[in-house]
């Protein structure tokens, strides 16, 4: 991920529902985007790189037994090094999978 440039700033202290954090790669300021879920039992992150891609992290956030393995991450920038960067295997191989980072999300138990 050596192509990011630019991380934003964002409070996650007190936040409700979704919360959006963007990485800038290259001239693209929304190039990537880290997908915070706050729900009832847990906050849940996950790394996204297109709508589809988001609409999936959405989806498990809230209960859909469905993974991130099948779907597409190539990024809808004009920008060649975003691109590139959501093409390759270890950008697939992070944002394949969500992160629970407080609680309990045993959606897949």
């Amino acid at each position: 991920m050596s192509n990011v440039s630019g991380v934003e700033n964002v409070d996650l202290k007190d936040f409700s529902g979704i919360k959006e954090v963007n990485f800038k790669v290259g001239d693209d300021e929304r190039c990537l985007k880290l997908i915070f879920i706050n729900k009832s039992d847990f906050i849940l992150m996950g790394i996204s790189s297109n709508e589809v891609s988001k609409r999936a992290i959405e989806s498990i956030a809230n209960g859909s037994s469905n993974d991130l393995e099948n779907v597409d991450f190539t990024s809808t920038s004009k920008n060649k090094a975003c691109i590139a960067l959501s093409k390759s295997e270890i950008f697939k191989n992070l944002a394949s999978k969500t992160y629970t980072l407080i609680g309990v999300n045993d959606v897949n138990e």
